[in-house]
């Protein structure tokens, strides 16, 4: 895990406007790539401070999940 680490904090993946994460209840996902991150070695023990610190580095992310509960009143998992 450190030289994924190494490689994507080098990439230019993170704090990008241009890049769209799209996930499916990605909030498990996206917690380990950020603590994947030197900056968050532990993460923000609040609400509002994660939330904060996601934004930052996933700027737009797309949930399928969620935007299928809302639109169809989608309710399950993938299968």
């Amino acid at each position: 895990h450190l030289a994924f680490r190494t490689l994507f904090c080098q990439s230019k993946l993170l704090r990008n406007p241009a890049v769209v994460w799209i996930v499916f209840h990605g909030c498990f996902d996206l917690t380990y790539l950020l603590s994947m991150t030197s900056v968050y070695p532990e993460l923000p023990a609040d609400l509002e401070s994660f939330t904060k610190a996601q934004r930052a580095f996933f700027v737009h992310v797309m949930d399928v999940k969620e935007l299928a509960m809302g639109a169809f009143r989608f309710h399950g998992g993938l299968e």
